[in-house]
């Protein structure tokens, strides 16, 4: 850039209207307690701290998007067996494969928790169990003999 234009990029820079930055702290010019204000001012810095901390503990707790599967031409998701999802996903996933076979009671439904530790099944005759399902400890177990 020649140095004429550079100097007018310069003035016209200058030239702007600033935006005056508003003061984090600037409704405590109004209290007039000297100790009130610092206690404050240290109360608004351990909620800034924590309000950062909290958002590098979300970043990596909180899920990343849900897997799907893909099929080819006219083969339909239904029609994949467990054993072949086991061979195509990666060792540390495919190790997290079980087999629960719980025949009288069923068909069930599954829900995990939030952090996906436990997860609970509801046979349709009534029969509700909770588990650590990576480790296979069933936490509880009860029978509630309802049907809908």
């Amino acid at each position: 850039m020649a140095e004429p234009e550079q100097e007018l990029l310069t003035i016209q820079a200058a030239s702007r209207p600033r935006k005056k930055k508003q003061k984090q702290d600037a409704y405590l010019q109004q209290v007039g307690d000297k100790k009130l204000k610092g206690q404050l001012k240290h109360t608004e810095l351990l909620y800034r701290e924590a309000n950062k901390t909290a958002a590098r503990v979300n970043q990596w707790l909180a899920p990343a998007d849900a897997g799907f599967t893909e099929t080819q031409g006219i083969e339909e998701t239904w029609q994949i067996k467990q054993q072949q999802i086991v061979s195509a996903v990666e060792q540390g996933a495919a190790r997290k494969a079980f087999d629960l076979s719980l025949p009288e009671l069923g068909p069930y439904s599954i829900a995990y928790s939030r952090n996906g530790r436990h997860m609970v099944l509801g046979g349709e005759k009534g029969h509700l169990a909770v588990m650590e399902w990576q480790t296979g400890h069933l936490t509880c177990e009860v029978q509630v003999n309802w049907r809908q």
